[in-house]
């Protein structure tokens, strides 16, 4: 990211992504702080010693910029445009009113040891699938991590009926998605030697590879702009997830703003002298006609045949009631009379057969693959604004106690020892919550403070000149208390309303900027 791009991207997080300057830390700081951990996995104690910061401020800085990027998806998320028919590249022309390529990658992720096993894909790897959709330029147009093990979603295709997506042959070929033909030759080329099409399905496989490369070598840019996720990370798999997210939505960024991308030609020269495309970053295969999918179906049906047999020969050995006189019948186990007796509303079920137990054990067991992390960039946006509204609320509630009341209930509290109330988390979490609420008391007393602020400048005898101040300051969308903080500076510096009228729209919102961090 070159500085041009760096300094897009600020102004995008201070206007529009909502990201806040303390006093403590300027904002180009704090996304220094973030792209650093991003480009280069460092923890935080490398960033403390390189910014001269403390763990605790790197990690809320880090967050808060997360949260502030995540709120940009909407100008981020490229809008697809499909192949019109006066398209002119090889690739894609034979294409019309495709929207793009889609395809998954696995990413390494730390979940908890209960969360293992539906994490963990048929590599034997803990990992999250990361769904996601570019167009003919590289450009993400949907991004879905979060999904255990190798699970696709057919969620993305939210266009017409006549437009459709470019996928592997592990999806069907039906309305919406194009796959090559299974059990055809794929990796064709037109004029190497020996390996060109011999027939219209390998020839439409060969134009299918070439034009579906183009989400591979997004992905594969991706990973090798950032290095958090070439590699598990320590965070909780929800920041995991939205930091995937984050990096597609910066990826989009600097794919718009820069007009040569020094990592894309690293990544053309890795092609080049490779000849393959990049295995060591743990991108899926792109397809080895339906062998693969053949491959798996059979494990799979060898792994629930071998949990059956299991639970047969566990059963045989702790049988409750017998059967003998009629052979091959099932019988009820300790375990399933165990169920029936702790859930009162299965008693209909007592002595009855249940065929097929065993199958929706195996779908509906908790080792499945479920989905419950994934999130779409707007959920994730959505999610964000909710969780600073509900801290918000919380530091509202615990600051309407009085001193008085504190005192008092900390008195009782050590008299009685052994009655202590448990804390809802660390202490650094409780003085952050406070400090939260006291900001938000702040904010209500400044809004009344601005209502006699504006009555005030009613009434003066320079009527005329503070007339369109407001009107000026509300069109700039700046945060509320950034309008508060201008506001009263402009009526304790009179003379700053007559320059800030002769500026131009640029200039008014640079000047005003200027006033608000240095007054």
């Amino acid at each position: 990211m070159d500085r041009r791009t760096f300094g897009v991207l600020c102004e995008l997080l201070r206007h529009n992504g909502r990201l806040k300057v303390d006093g403590l830390v300027t904002i180009e700081e704090q996304v220094c702080i973030f792209l650093n951990i991003l480009a280069h996995h460092v923890k935080n104690r490398t960033i403390h010693h390189k910014f001269k910061r403390s763990g605790e401020t790197v990690s809320r800085y880090f967050n808060a910029v997360l949260s502030g990027v995540l709120r940009l998806q909407a100008s981020l998320l490229v809008v697809p445009e499909p192949v019109s028919e006066s398209y002119n590249d090889d690739r894609w022309k034979c294409f019309k009113n495709c929207l793009g390529a889609l395809d998954g990658t696995h990413i390494e992720v730390y979940v908890s040891q209960i969360d293992k096993p539906s994490y963990r894909n048929r590599k034997g790897k803990v990992t999250t699938n990361m769904l996601g959709v570019c167009d003919r330029n590289m450009n993400f147009i949907f991004v879905l991590p979060g999904w255990e093990g190798s699970a696709s979603d057919s969620r993305v295709l939210r266009d017409g009926i006549s437009y459709y997506y470019l996928v592997d042959a592990g999806y069907t070929n039906c309305e919406g998605f194009l796959a090559p033909y299974r059990g055809t030759r794929y990796h064709l080329s037109e004029w190497q030697h020996g390996c060109a099409p011999t027939n219209e399905k390998e020839f439409f496989n060969m134009k299918h590879s070439s034009a579906r490369n183009i989400i591979e070598r997004c992905f594969g840019l991706l990973k090798i702009r950032w290095a958090i996720l070439r590699s598990p990370s320590f965070y909780p798999i929800k920041t995991q997830c939205r930091i995937m997210t984050a990096c597609c939505l910066l990826h989009n960024l600097i794919r718009r703003e820069m007009s040569y991308d020094p990592m894309e030609a690293e990544l053309d020269a890795q092609d080049s002298s490779q000849n393959q495309t990049l295995d060591d970053v743990n991108i899926i295969p792109t397809i080895e006609s339906s062998d693969a999918w053949t491959t798996w179906r059979d494990a799979l049906a060898t792994n629930m045949f071998n949990e059956w047999r299991e639970r047969m020969e566990s059963g045989d050995n702790m049988q409750h009631t017998s059967n003998s006189k009629k052979g091959g019948r099932r019988t009820w186990t300790i375990l399933e009379e165990e169920a029936l007796l702790s859930h009162k509303d299965a008693d209909g079920w007592r002595g009855k057969q249940f065929p097929i137990y065993d199958r929706l054990a195996n779908i509906f067991g908790a080792d499945r693959a479920t989905g419950k992390a994934a999130e779409t960039p707007a959920d994730m946006a959505k999610s964000v604004d909710l969780e600073d509204d509900y801290d918000g609320n919380e530091m509202q509630e615990e600051s309407s106690f009085s001193p008085m009341s504190v005192n008092q209930s900390s008195g009782n509290q050590s008299q009685s020892g052994r009655k202590k109330r448990a804390r809802p988390g660390s202490d650094i979490c409780v003085g952050l919550e406070k400090l939260a609420k006291s900001l938000d008391n702040m904010m209500e007393k400044s809004h009344e403070e601005t209502k006699l602020l504006i009555e005030t400048l009613k009434n003066r005898d320079n009527n005329k000149m503070y007339d369109s101040v407001w009107e000026e300051i509300t069109k700039m969308n700046l945060h509320v208390a950034d309008q508060i903080k201008a506001l009263k500076i402009f009526a304790e510096q009179p003379w700053n309303v007559s320059a800030l009228k002769n500026m131009d729209e640029a200039t008014k919102i640079e000047f005003v900027m200027t006033l608000i961090n240095h007054g």
